[in-house]
């Protein structure tokens, strides 16, 4: 058993807190390590906020568990603790893939199930929990269980997209999708507004789509996107799931790095370079996991951190008033600079058989970084009162700042997962800074 103490916070480095890290090496020392409690649960720390912060913290990368694939149906079961950039790797040259990946590889798989992640290709597949067969978890009184859509569905229901407050995931099944190659053709359109990249998203034919947004430009140039669209392509060459990243970032820098002028200047060449690019084929880790070229590219912002705010905007509000609420949130954080990496996606349905409280449901979603000044903190929570009021979702993988009342709002099925969390964990021994916050 090894016991780290200092202070851990998530990807956009605030809220920091001091807390202690249990590490149950080997494997089995797990029971040990539960002794502690309440605990929070953390992987490799890629959520922004704080899903993964709290008093004490057990580090799930310790559980590797077994890695079992099925050649033939495309079945893995794996321990929880591997990364998606890890199996991804292991699993291409056999002519599979997960069938949803995040915008990075350094998600464990028991961080994907907990925030029922969702990616690019979220309008024809869904998210990750839709491709979970099965769960092996360890609950609250001791148990390690089995469950899935059949058996146990409660627990299942509990632990997909519940932010790892119901137990803890030791390995899962999932189910993998058929590739014949590890490239993507991907082709770029850019959009002078928001409305015809919405458009575009909505009628592209492609199975994975997203928009990079400006919006970091004053004046008629806020909100030009330039459309993604990606197909898998057969590749004769070899397999390569994702390269070395090709640059890291050795500290934090003493102030943030990532002001305006800067953004603006970089948001024209990005821009500029997107209007003259060429369909082309580009290998499995570019095409989804680009800010994974860039190693510790969060320590940019500085000491202060930076605040990444993503929301999910209904089809219902959409159809009725078109763009003119993402619009609204791009003015409104100009009153901090601007966002300094915006993207927008569209999304499927919500599977809340699956996941009751996950963000995924169909609309479309706007995401954007934001450095973490005073200023911008009080943005974010106005904005965060207004995708309320339009009836919206925050995303909590990404949330620091959302409010208890705020979130039981924007949520139907709150009452009926917490419902499911107090019969699995009645004496509350999963527990993160996030939980606490949102009264979960």
């Amino acid at each position: 058993m090894r016991r780290v103490v200092g202070r851990h916070a998530g990807w956009g480095n605030t809220p920091s807190a001091p807390s202690r890290l249990v590490t149950p090496e080997p494997e089995d020392a797990l029971d040990e390590a539960l002794r502690e409690f309440p605990l929070g649960l953390r992987g490799l720390g890629r959520s922004y906020g704080d899903a993964a912060c709290g008093p004490v913290l057990l580090d799930t990368t310790a559980l590797r568990g077994p890695f079992e694939l099925d050649q033939d149906r495309g079945l893995l079961r794996v321990g929880a603790g591997r990364s998606l950039g890890e199996i991804t790797a292991l699993c291409l040259p056999w002519g599979w893939a997960p069938a949803v990946l995040p915008g990075t590889r350094h998600v464990t798989v028991g961080g994907a199930i907990a925030a029922d992640v969702h990616g690019k290709n979220h309008h024809v597949a869904g998210a990750f929990c839709a491709h979970v067969v099965r769960l092996r978890a360890r609950v609250a009184d001791g148990r390690v269980l089995e469950c899935g859509r059949v058996e146990r569905p409660d627990l299942f229901q509990a632990l997909c997209g519940g932010m790892g407050l119901c137990g803890v995931v030791l390995e899962a099944t999932l189910k993998l999708e058929a590739r014949q190659g590890s490239g993507f053709l991907r082709s770029t359109l850019a959009c002078a507004s928001l409305d015809q990249a919405l458009d575009r998203l909505r009628s592209s034919s492609a199975s994975h789509t997203v928009a990079w947004v400006d919006a970091a430009s004053p004046g008629r140039a806020l909100g030009r996107c330039l459309v993604h669209e990606g197909d898998p392509q057969p590749d004769p060459g070899p397999l390569e799931a994702a390269r070395d990243a090709w640059i890291a970032l050795p500290f934090t820098l003493p102030m943030n790095g990532v002001r305006p002028p800067i953004m603006r200047a970089f948001n024209e060449a990005v821009w500029q370079q997107g209007r003259r690019s060429k369909p082309g084929v580009q290998v499995h880790g570019d095409f989804f996991w680009p800010l994974d070229a860039v190693a510790h590219w969060n320590r940019l912002y500085g000491k202060q951190g930076f605040l990444q705010f993503q929301c999910l905007l209904p089809d219902e509000l959409l159809e009725r008033q078109g763009v003119a609420p993402f619009v609204e949130l791009l003015r409104h954080f100009m009153g901090a600079g601007g966002g300094s990496l915006a993207v927008m996606k569209t999304m499927g349905p919500r599977d809340e058989a699956t996941a009751p409280i996950a963000f995924p449901g169909k609309g479309a979603t706007l995401a954007l970084d934001i450095p973490a000044t005073p200023q911008a903190r009080e943005l974010v929570c106005k904005a965060n009162a207004m995708v309320a009021h339009w009836g919206g979702r925050i995303y909590l993988a990404k949330d620091a700042l959302l409010d208890a009342p705020t979130f039981a709002r924007m949520t139907p099925g709150l009452e009926a997962w917490r419902a499911l969390r107090r019969s699995w964990d009645p004496q509350g021994m999963w527990r993160s800074d996030l939980s606490t916050r949102l009264e979960l």
